[in-house]
């Protein structure tokens, strides 16, 4: 077969030793014993194999060909022909909120490069160095003001610095509240957490993540056009995701948008890089809208405020009860595995994806011993339900290990 009208067809085995087989018939006369046990039987196995090892690697250069089928380095060969790379697996990174003891003589300083970690060993370093000198304070649910103090009424100070995960993946894309352990020792430390999800960690660009890249990229260009800003936000080293609003109107839009505005939402990628790249796609006209605020420079060589928003996360929690055959099922490391395939679905997922209960079933079953699953998720433990969970356009659904409960049952 080989190349045909519909493309390349690969011959089996047995078709390529027959045809051998016909080959030896016709110089060789009708009379030549071709079985296996005959030297010459043997000799057109050896050649019927290297021809469909021939035949393999002609139908891999025919699929290399094509972005759809191509794979591996082909496949970043079709990338880099436009300009577009594989992402390599990235740190997350996360707002730490640290408190210590006030000592007007005697500062507590938490300097760059301090780790806090996870109770389960997810290391943070701080990105810059934290001076704590005043006494703080906070507002109650009722806003009324209070000092902070630790449950002895002693004065604390109170700062946040950011921080970067010592590992890359996705998994260091840990929960709130969760980062609460000092790795290193610091006077007059009292206490740390982070208020929000440590975001941005994201896994070595899989051959689909990457092929979808690609065909976005040929079928929007990074240009000034709201698909094309996307685009050019997504190439980011980091960023996982983007979604820009654009109000052309001469009003308020219905997210309280200004008019001739633009409102980017992402998740992940580096600030100043974000900025840059929105800033040069952007028509001269716009004006950005968001809480984070980078000044960059224009082709004047002044400086542009440019804004935009980090996209809401928003946890699911998700019990999984296992009927299981105990002669079949580990107990050891099976619920591992099935923690990380329910992860590798849901780091999939996209700003506004909806979480999908069908979905959680094949990672459960993926495991040997499985003979029952019922799952339950929701986005608090008093949520948990039997149905999907939808998110707004703007808010990415993630989880954890820790917000995976798994309970085996014979």
């Amino acid at each position: 077969m080989g190349m045909t009208n519909n493309g390349y067809q690969l011959p089996s085995l047995s078709e390529i030793r027959k045809d051998v087989d016909n080959l030896f018939i016709k110089y060789f006369g009708e009379d030549i014993d071709l079985t296996d046990g005959q030297i010459e039987g043997l000799l057109s196995g050896i050649l019927a194999t290297v021809s469909s090892q021939n035949e393999q690697l002609g139908q891999a250069i025919y699929k290399a060909m094509f972005i759809q089928s191509s794979s591996g380095k082909n496949l970043e060969d079709h990338g880099t022909d436009i300009g577009i790379y594989r992402k390599l697996a990235t740190e997350s990174d996360v707002d730490l909120q640290i408190d210590s003891y006030v000592d007007p003589s005697n500062p507590t300083i938490v300097p760059a490069g301090t780790q806090f970690g996870t109770a389960d060993g997810h290391l943070f370093a701080t990105l810059a160095e934290l001076k704590l000198t005043e006494p703080a304070s906070y507002t109650d649910s009722g806003g009324k003001e209070h000092p902070l103090t630790d449950k002895y009424g002693n004065a604390l100070a109170r700062g946040t610095v950011q921080a970067k995960s010592m590992e890359a993946g996705y998994a260091e894309n840990v929960m709130p509240n969760t980062i609460i352990v000092a790795e290193n020792v610091v006077g007059g430390f009292y206490a740390v957490t982070n208020l929000d999800s440590a975001t941005g960690g994201s896994d070595a660009e899989t051959d689909e993540q990457l092929r979808n890249r690609i065909l976005v990229n040929n079928r929007h260009v990074p240009s000034e056009t709201k698909s094309g800003i996307e685009t050019a936000i997504k190439n980011i080293a980091g960023v996982t995701d983007s979604r820009l609003i654009a109000n052309n109107t001469m009003q308020d839009d219905s997210y309280g948008n200004p008019p001739k505005s633009c409102h980017l939402y992402v998740i992940g990628g580096d600030d100043i890089e974000i900025a840059t790249t929105y800033f040069n796609h952007l028509t001269p006209v716009s004006t950005t809208v968001g809480k984070i605020s980078v000044e960059v420079l224009d082709i004047a060589k002044k400086p542009v405020e440019i804004k935009f928003d980090r996209a809401k996360t928003v946890p699911i929690y998700i019990d999984v009860v296992l009927t299981v055959d105990d002669t079949q099922f580990n107990a050891d490391s099976a619920p591992e595995t099935i923690k990380k395939n329910i992860l590798s679905y849901l780091s999939l997922l996209t700003m506004g994806s909806d979480v999908l209960f069908s979905q959680l079933f094949a990672p459960a079953y993926s495991v040997s011993g499985v003979k029952n699953v019922q799952i339950k998720l929701g986005t608090s433990q008093d949520s948990m339900s039997e149905n999907d969970i939808s998110v707004d356009q703007f808010e990415l659904p993630v989880s954890s290990r820790d917000l995976i409960s798994i309970e085996v049952r014979s």
